[in-house]
């Protein structure tokens, strides 16, 4: 347990793939950086994200776009050894290797600290490592519920008769996510969903 498994790859400019689409949108990749032409030196470490509508052109398809919006998409089956699921933005991953922030959670973890608090803690970590880009991360743990213990948590026949079936076929795993962000003040941002 504690081995971390990498479910993305970092989008950077100079990934062939991503570097062949911002060239091919008129833009072009200086000092591993994405750079609109006539500009000195690049301008983003990242060749995907919302926003940056500088390197956005009207006349492209939102997956030609120099910097695209479009997601990677994998499906991944989560098991019952899965202790956690990390998800971080650069900010994280500039001055951590998975490993470590799954090392770092781990320990957190360990001591009883609250999800929530093992997001913050891991933000100040990185940002006392140096980190000066945007810092997200979530942590959340699956946990699998069977259907007749969903009933009991407040969603049975008795609370809405006509939709208690549906949803508890439809409702399978319960899931806490703790959002910490750089800007954050302290606040947790949490959400409770089923999926």
């Amino acid at each position: 347990m504690g081995k971390a498994i990498a479910l993305s790859m970092d989008h950077k400019p100079s990934v062939e793939g991503e570097r062949a689409r911002i060239e091919a949108a008129g833009s072009c990749v200086r000092d591993g950086r994405v750079s609109t032409p006539g500009s000195f030196g690049g301008h983003l470490s990242v060749s995907r994200g919302l926003g940056d509508f500088e390197h956005k052109l009207p006349t492209l398809a939102p997956d030609k776009q120099a910097v695209t919006a479009e997601p990677e998409m994998v499906d991944i089956a989560l098991s019952d050894g899965d202790e956690f699921v990390l998800l971080a933005c650069d900010g994280i991953w500039d001055v951590m290797s998975s490993q470590e922030a799954v090392d770092f959670v781990r320990a957190q973890l360990k001591t009883g600290t609250a999800l929530s608090e093992c997001s913050a803690a891991l933000l100040k970590k990185c940002f006392d490592l140096g980190s000066t880009d945007n810092m997200t991360a979530l942590v959340f743990r699956p946990h699998r519920k069977p259907p007749q213990e969903v009933a009991s948590a407040g969603l049975g026949s008795q609370d809405h008769p006509d939709q208690a079936q549906p949803r508890r076929q439809k409702l399978r795993r319960q899931v806490t996510v703790h959002v910490a962000s750089h800007g954050d003040r302290g606040d947790d941002a949490m959400q409770q969903r089923g999926g």
